[in-house]
This record gives C-alpha cells, structure tokens and sequence, in this order.
C-alpha cells in the first residue's frame, strides 16, 4: 500500500496516510475537514558533487571500470 502525502487547506496541516488509491477520497485531517489536497511526494535527491556523497569511497574502489564519479551518476546511483 503506498504512502501519500496531503495538506489540510482549512488548517494548513501537512500529513501522511498510508492506504490505497480507492480510498484516497475519504481522506480526512486530524480536524476533522475533508478540504484536503495530496501533495507530490519526493523520494530520492541528486548529489551535486561526490563531495557531498556517503558512498563516494566505496564508489571510487568499486565502480565498474568508465563508471561515471557520483557527482554525474555512477553505477551505484544511477543519474
């Protein structure tokens, strides 16, 4: 079942609810209204520089051989 998320337009709370995508109509704030609108969830970010990058080492040892570095996208990060 996925997670979405949704703010609150009557009270401006932002909250999460885990449940299927029939029952996303029936969602309903902690105060009780129904104004409620689903947000686009971020699930993963971009690496700006290798720098910045927890696996950069292991990346470096590991990398297939023409593996872009992590600042581009390497084979442990896609791109």
């Amino acid at each position: 079942m996925p997670l979405f998320e949704f703010v609150c337009e009557t009270c401006g709370k932002k909250f999460e609810e885990l449940l299927s995508i029939e029952k996303i109509s029936d969602v309903v704030c902690a105060c009780g209204s129904k104004e409620v609108k689903r947000l686009v969830s971020t699930f993963s970010s971009h690496v700006s520089s290798n720098a910045g990058c927890a696996m950069a080492d292991f990346c470096a040892q590991n990398s297939p051989e023409g593996a872009l570095p992590c600042s581009s996208g390497c084979a442990f990060h896609g791109k």
